[in-house]
């Protein structure tokens, strides 16, 4: 018995040993170099099918690969993947902030293809899936931003989305508002200052609610902070554009 123990532990040692290397390196990429930090968690995956940072963060970085390409079947296909990842998650433990969190944001990419009623649908379970990541761990800043996305965007809604609203929810889901949103935006801030996409996202809520004073604040900042991930580029040009636009 002694010797079949030893056994299993020499074949299961070296396996967690491979995946964990597979981890620990896929973390050093997965701000600079998607693709590369992705097939490294999909390598991870193929050794434990049910890892949940493995699933997480595969699924954080196929909505923000395909959130990239013009391509929409392209787009269609990583969102689905980062859906079928996060929801694994979220079903392996529901008590994980970031399970819950990249669920909220594969649903809110799907919903970026999707029709109307699709994305309006889906915005209570998004909202959900964000309130519980909060509980979880309440100075979580991705989920306060996603929380923020949500209800600047349910709040600015088009024709097609408010007919949606109305007839799923009678209306627009109770407490959502553009001021709202900026309040999750700034807790984002306060809890990780260093990402541009927060700051940047903060300052179109701020204009939003006629508060330009401030939101030429938050850009002047925003654009003296260093690029720290693969889309930083893209937000800081953003950045500077609507600083120009303000002055």
């Amino acid at each position: 018995m002694r010797n079949l123990i030893w056994l299993c532990l020499i074949l299961v040692v070296p396996v967690a040993s491979a995946q964990q290397a597979l981890l620990s390196e896929a973390s050093q990429y997965k701000s600079t170099e998607y693709k590369r930090a992705l097939d490294l968690y999909e390598k991870a995956l193929e050794i434990d099918p049910n890892n949940i940072e493995a699933l997480t963060e595969a699924g954080l970085l196929q909505t923000k690969i395909g959130n990239r390409s013009a391509n929409k079947e392209e787009k269609e296909i990583y969102f689905k993947k980062a859906l079928d990842h996060t929801k694994k998650a979220v079903m392996l433990n529901p008590s994980s902030c970031m399970a819950n969190y990249t669920y909220g944001v594969a649903l809110g990419r799907m919903g970026d293809i999707s029709g109307a009623r699709d994305r309006v649908q889906n915005s209570q379970i998004i909202k959900n899936h964000c309130e519980k990541a909060l509980e979880i761990d309440p100075k979580h800043a991705p989920s306060w931003h996603l929380l923020g996305k949500l209800n600047y965007r349910l709040s600015n809604l088009n024709v097609a989305e408010r007919a949606a609203a109305a007839v799923l929810f009678g209306g627009l889901p109770k407490g959502v508002s553009t001021e709202k949103a900026v309040e999750c935006y700034e807790k984002a801030v306060e809890y990780n200052g260093d990402y541009l996409l927060y700051r940047l996202d903060l300052a179109v809520a701020l204009i939003k609610t006629k508060n330009k004073g401030r939101a030429i604040d938050v850009l002047e900042t925003a654009i003296k902070i260093p690029a720290i991930t693969e889309d930083d580029d893209s937000y800081l040009a953003d950045c500077k554009s609507l600083l120009r636009k303000l002055k």
